[in-house]
């Protein structure tokens, strides 16, 4: 018996393939001031599976809530935010302001068993937690067995 060959999970490998190469590329916090552009970081994630979902962890530390986004498109969860700063000093005779930005952006592609609708985020203490629950699985269909007469 000859193996079948599926185009599309070898469309799925090579994707997770590239979203690999790609975080490992944007891992580390990527300086564009030379460019006039601000700091740009790609955080890393935890992802861990239990029984009835996904629990997701990635470290914003002193990001603003309200400078959090988290969108869900198909299987893919987006998640961006920015952090602000701002100084500000006038003193007679004197003033200094200065001025900050940075921008985090991660893209993650969910497993299949994981709803899309059902998707929980809190964050607290620098970290945004994801909840994702899996779907809920089909039952087995009964055989019902007929009588021929």
């Amino acid at each position: 018996m000859g193996i079948l060959f599926d185009p599309y999970e070898e469309i799925k490998r090579f994707r997770r393939h590239m979203d690999r190469m790609w975080d490992e590329l944007m891992r580390k916090e990527v300086d564009f001031k030379t460019m006039g552009i601000a700091k740009f970081k790609v955080p890393e994630i935890e992802m861990r599976e239990g029984e009835n979902g996904y629990t997701v962890k990635i470290d914003m530390p002193g990001v603003d809530k309200n400078n959090i986004s988290v969108d869900v498109i198909g299987n893919e969860l987006r998640v961006k935010g920015e952090k602000k700063k701002e100084k500000e000093e006038k003193k007679k005779g004197y003033y200094y302001s200065e001025r900050s930005y940075s921008g985090f952006y991660r893209s993650v592609l969910l497993p299949e068993d994981a709803d899309p609708r059902g998707v929980e985020a809190e964050y607290k203490d620098g970290v945004l937690t994801l909840r994702i629950k899996k779907k809920e699985k089909k039952k087995k269909e009964e055989v019902l067995r007929v009588t021929v007469k």
